[in-house]
C-alpha cells in the first residue's frame, strides 16, 4: 500500500516543495523515517504515531517507511508533522484517494490537535507555484495563508477534523475564502498605502538644516546616513521621521517583506505589509540577531529591515564583531548563511542609518559646554567605530547643540519632502531603474557623466583629502540623487562640492 501528499519547507526565504510519500509492506513491525530528516523531524514518528491513537487509529503490524523527497534536502520543522499523518491515513485505507492536489502544513501534539506554525506565507506560495490548490492549516494561520491568491485554504483545528473533511470530495469542503467572502482572495492585492501615524512629522525637529537634508538626500537616493551630535541635538528625532519619507512600496517588496517576517513569526495580520520597516535593535543586541543565522538559520535584524530603515543609535556602544557584520551586506544587500551542503540567502537591502555623540561624554567640540574627556579618550571612544564601516557611510552630518536664542522654525513637513523624494525616484527608475544608491561601478560611469570641470574638481577632492576608491563612488552617487533632487539632467560642480561636504566628518574623526 502506497501514497503520498505534499508539504514544503522553507530554505531562505523561499518555500521549497517536500513530497512524502507513504509505504506499507511485509515485515516486523516497524516505522522507518528517510530523506535527510533534522532531529525535529525524526521526533515526528513519536508525535504522529500518539496523535493517530487519540482519534482510535493504530499503526498496522507492518513496515512502514516515510520517505521525505527530494531526499538531498536537509527536512526541518514540524509543520511536516500533518502531511506525515494524512499519508499514513490515505495508505493504511483510513480515508478515500481524493482527486486533486493537497498541501498539509501543521505541527500535531500528542491528544491529536493541530498547532499553528511559522512560514506559512512562503509555504502556500510554493504551493501555488506547484499547482497545489487544496492547503490544510491551523485556523490560526489562515489569515497569512489567504494573502496568496487563488489557493483554497481549509482550515482544521484537530486531525479528527481532518479526516472528517477528508472523507468528502474536495471540491465540496468550505474553505476560509468561501467563509470570509470576497475581501479573503483580494486581500493580497489591496493597494492601501495611508501613512502611519505613529511616525511624527519633520516639521518637529527645530533647526539642524544640514542633517534634514542629508536626511532627504538619503531617502531620495538610498544612502546610508551617519548623524554625529551631542546629546538631545535631535538625531533620534530625524531617524525616526525618515520612514515619513519614504516612497510607498511596491508589490514585490511587500511581498518579500511579509516573507521575511513570516518566517520570524512576526507576520500577524490579513493584508501584506504596507509601511516600509524601521527597525531600532538595542546597543547589546549579538552578531547572530543582527545579521541572522543560528540552528535552524533565522533571518536578523538586518533582514527583518529590508526595504526600510535599519537604525543603530549610539553607535560605537555596539559590539565590535556586530557592527563589523555588517560589512558584507552593506555592499552585497544580502545576507548569506552556509552551512554543511547548503547556503541560506537572507534579503538585507536597507538605508543604514546610525548615530553617535562626539564622544563619550558627549560634549567635544561643543562652545557652551565643557567635555570632560582626554584626547586620547576621544580618539578611543570614535575608534570603536572602524574606518570600513564609515567608509560605508554616503552621508556623514555634524549635529551641533540647537541654539534656542535664535529663531527657530520646523522647515518643511514630511509630506513635502515625501513629495520631492517619490518625484527624484520617478526619475532615477526611468533612468536606470534602480535608485542611486544601488548602481553597480559599471553603471555608475554610464549614469554619472561629469563635466570637464567637476571632474577636475572631483579628482583634486580625493587627493587631497585622500579619499578611498569606495568613498568616491558614494560621492558620485550622492552627487547625482542631489541633482535629482534639483531636476537637473547632469551632474554638476555644486553637486560634486555639496557630496564632498558630507564626506568631511568622516576624514575629522579618524585624524583626530
Amino acid at each position: 500500500m502506497y501514497y503520498h501528499v505534499q508539504s514544503a519547507v522553507v530554505i531562505g526565504i523561499e518555500g521549497v516543495p517536500i513530497t512524502i510519500e507513504v509505504k506499507l509492506t511485509n515485515g516486523l513491525p516497524s516505522l522507518h523515517l528517510v530523506g535527510l530528516p533534522d532531529a525535529t523531524v525524526k521526533e515526528a514518528k513519536e508525535r504522529v504515531r500518539s496523535a493517530l491513537e487519540s482519534v482510535g487509529v493504530r499503526l498496522p503490524a507492518k513496515r512502514i517507511t516515510i520517505n521525505l523527497y527530494p531526499a538531498e534536502v536537509r527536512k526541518r520543522g514540524a509543520h511536516l508533522d500533518l502531511g506525515m499523518a494524512a499519508a499514513l491515513l490515505f495508505a493504511m485505507g483510513e480515508l478515500p484517494s481524493q482527486e486533486g492536489s493537497m498541501g498539509f502544513l501543521g505541527q500535531l501534539s500528542l491528544n491529536g490537535d493541530i498547532l499553528p506554525v511559522d512560514g506559512i506565507l512562503p509555504l502556500v506560495a510554493n504551493f501555488k507555484d506547484q499547482g497545489i490548490d487544496h492547503v490544510f492549516v491551523h485556523p490560526d494561520n489562515v489569515e497569512e495563508a489567504i494573502l496568496v491568491p487563488g489557493v483554497r485554504v481549509i482550515p482544521c483545528e484537530d486531525l479528527a477534523t481532518l479526516i472528517s473533511l477528508l472523507q468528502n470530495d474536495l471540491m465540496s469542503l468550505p474553505t476560509q475564502q468561501t467563509l470570509l467572502g470576497d475581501t479573503a482572495s483580494t486581500g493580497a492585492i489591496q493597494d492601501s498605502l495611508q501613512p502611519d501615524q505613529t511616525f511624527s512629522c519633520f516639521s518637529e525637529v527645530l533647526g539642524q538644516e544640514a542633517a534634514k537634508r542629508a536626511a532627504l538626500i538619503a531617502a531620495a537616493g538610498w544612502h546610508n546616513l551617519l548623524m554625529v551630535g551631542s546629546p538631545g541635538s535631535g538625531k533620534t528625532m530625524i531617524a525616526e521621521r525618515l520612514p515619513t519619507i519614504l516612497p510607498p512600496m511596491t508589490y514585490d517588496e511587500r511581498l518579500e517583506l511579509t516573507k521575511i517576517h513570516s518566517i520570524a513569526g512576526l507576520a500577524k495580520g490579513k493584508s501584506l505589509l504596507q509601511m516600509r520597516p524601521f527597525r531600532n535593535p538595542h546597543h547589546s543586541i549579538t552578531p547572530v540577531s543582527l545579521a541572522g543565522g543560528g540552528a535552524p538559520p533565522r533571518p536578523g535584524e538586518m533582514s527583518l529591515a529590508n526595504g526600510g530603515i535599519l537604525f543603530l543609535d549610539e553607535l560605537p556602544e555596539y559590539r565590535k564583531n556586530a557592527l563589523e557584520s555588517l560589512r558584507e551586506p552593506l555592499e552585497s544587500h544580502e545576507v548569506r548563511h552556509t552551512r554543511i551542503g547548503r547556503s541560506v540567502r537572507y534579503p538585507a537591502d536597507f538605508i543604514f542609518v546610525a548615530a553617535m555623540n562626539p564622544c563619550r561624554c558627549g560634549w567635544s567640540g561643543d562652545r557652551e559646554r565643557q567635555c570632560r574627556c582626554s584626547p586620547f579618550d576621544v580618539k578611543r571612544y570614535r575608534g570603536k567605530v572602524s574606518g570600513p564601516i564609515l567608509d560605508r557611510f554616503d552621508l556623514l552630518v555634524e549635529m551641533p547643540r540647537v541654539n534656542f536664542r535664535s529663531k527657530l522654525e520646523g522647515g518643511l513637513r514630511s509630506v513635502d519632502m515625501a513629495g520631492r523624494v517619490k518625484r527624484a525616484v520617478e526619475v532615477q527608475l526611468k533612468r536606470q531603474g534602480c535608485l542611486n544608491g544601488r548602481l553597480r561601478p559599471g553603471q555608475l560611469e554610464e549614469v554619472v557623466r561629469l563635466e570637464a570641470q567637476a571632474q577636475t574638481f572631483l579628482h583634486e577632492a580625493i587627493t587631497q583629502l585622500k579619499l578611498s576608491a569606495r568613498a568616491r563612488g558614494r560621492i558620485l552617487r550622492v552627487a547625482r540623487t542631489i541633482g535629482d533632487l534639483q531636476g537637473s539632467d547632469g551632474v554638476e560642480v555644486d553637486h560634486i562640492a555639496e557630496a564632498i561636504q558630507f564626506r568631511l566628518l568622516e576624514k575629522r574623526m579618524q585624524e583626530r
